[in-house]
């Protein structure tokens, strides 16, 4: 018997057929695509996800927690202690196409003839520009993208673009790798990036970071009192060769990370599909409970949806 599958309030680009996640729920059982699902994916781009009443799991790569009224399990980057989450950074979904990319154009032992950089934009992460603003007090730092911009450049800094990203990272001794803001366990690819490539990230976020990369890889922000004493370890690195060197990452061990996550998820998604047959999916118990504000809110268009979610926090 097939399991039928759906995703919803995903980002546009996500190809259902061919995802991350679709893909290794296919090593636990017969799945396919359908506009009539037992299970959902969804994630945070909308409020679609409330017309369903099936099993549904909450992904998000943002700094939101799931909220188990409306779904029956997540996967986020939450050390969450629930055995309905999965903790999944972001990285990992993109990984494997980072890894091959990386090494199909060999751009991890690329020669390091600049400085620094800083591609972002997001104008509201006041950490990241604080420390570019300090730093810069040093030497230039390249900032192609829209925040603090100080250069032209091909790259188009589109969210999904990340084989020119990669490619204009890998010219650079450091990158900073700043999260949009900092809380236990939020880690996206601002790290992978440099890594691979073998720039050294100077990292600011997730406060517990080294559960994640061997801290001999980057520069932890969080170990320092304060962004000058960060500074300064830079300056240090940046003056000795033999320092930079020491670095360069193996990329055998991403491959290592990923195998882990992958091997973890499809243990996570059997726990999933077991517990689909044995009781019935909360979060459709949950709206079934409240069905007729619902209709009354989905009668009103998105932005009421929206208000409804709301409405039970």
């Amino acid at each position: 018997m097939k399991l039928r599958v759906d995703f919803v309030d995903f980002y546009k680009e996500l190809n259902k057929e061919n995802n991350f996640f679709i893909n290794i729920l296919r090593e636990v059982c017969d799945v396919e695509v359908s506009n009539n699902p037992d299970l959902i994916f969804y994630s945070n781009y909308g409020v679609d996800n409330l017309k369903y009443s099936c099993y549904k799991i909450f992904y998000s790569a943002e700094n939101i927690r799931p909220d188990y009224r409306f779904c029956d399990f997540s996967l986020t980057f939450d050390y969450l202690d629930d055995k309905r989450n999965f903790r999944l950074p972001l990285y990992c979904i993109h990984l494997k196409d980072f890894n091959s990319f990386v090494k199909e154009k060999n751009l991890g032992v690329r020669p390091k003839n600049k400085f620094c950089n800083f591609v972002y934009s997001n104008e509201k992460a006041k950490e990241r520009i604080e420390f570019f603003k300090i730093l810069s007090k040093y030497k230039k730092i390249d900032s192609p993208g829209k925040v603090l911009n100080n250069m032209p450049t091909s790259f188009s800094g589109i969210r999904y673009d990340y084989k020119s990203k990669l490619e204009f990272l890998s010219n650079y001794k450091f990158t900073i790798a700043f999260e949009n803001e900092s809380y236990p366990g939020y880690t996206t690819e601002k790290i992978i990036h440099p890594l691979l490539v073998g720039s050294i990230p100077i990292y600011w976020g997730n406060p517990m970071i080294a559960e994640d990369f061997d801290e001999n890889l980057f520069i932890n922000v969080h170990n320092f009192q304060s962004f000058e004493e960060v500074v300064e370890r830079v300056i240090e690195i940046d003056m000795d060769r033999n320092k930079s060197m020491e670095f360069l990452p193996d990329s055998s061990n991403f491959e290592k990370i990923l195998n882990g996550f992958e091997v973890q998820l499809t243990d996570f998604f059997e726990f999933v599909v077991s517990n689909m047959h044995q009781s019935p999916s909360i979060s459709s118990s949950f709206l079934g409970r409240n069905r007729r504000i619902f209709e009354l809110f989905s009668m009103r268009g998105k932005n009421a949806l929206i208000k409804f979610n709301k409405l039970f926090r």
